[in-house]
């Protein structure tokens, strides 16, 4: 097979290519450069979103729990205005309330599932009170 020549030193070549290539090199390397700032980014961006969701979840969950807290330090008071049967499940979801613990299932933790049943068993405390309260996720920072 016969070579060809071009007429160039090994060098010549070498330096032709660095400088065709260079500007190829360099979007590679800008590309890669964007995709790692890209993903730092998403993942600083989704660490504080997370944070302002779970802090937001155990503020409404601490408002339930201060709530029941302060129900059952009146137990007394209370026993005697409220005697039918409704009274004894009010107190169990009271504590239950109070005793809260986050569910763990094998695919993660459940938080959000936990402060929908929260929610639920505070709803029926605030109806057998008939107390007036109207708590929003909106006003919880306001607390």
């Amino acid at each position: 097979m016969a070579e060809v020549s071009t007429g160039r030193s090994c060098n010549e070549i070498d330096l032709f290519d660095t400088i065709l290539f260079s500007d190829e090199r360099s979007k590679s390397q800008g590309q890669s450069d964007g995709e790692r700032q890209g993903k730092r980014g998403a993942t600083m961006k989704s660490f504080s979103e997370g944070l302002k969701e779970g802090s937001d979840l155990a503020g409404e969950i601490g408002f339930y729990s201060g709530m029941c807290e302060g129900l059952l330090a009146n137990r007394a008071q209370l026993e005697d205005r409220y005697t039918d049967k409704a009274w004894s499940k009010v107190i169990k979801l009271l504590d239950s309330i109070v005793q809260f613990e986050i569910r763990v299932k094998e695919d993660g933790i459940e938080l959000e599932d936990s402060v929908i049943q929260i929610r639920n068993e505070f709803k029926i405390i605030v109806s057998k009170f008939k107390l007036p309260i109207n708590f929003k996720k909106s006003e919880l920072n306001e607390l």
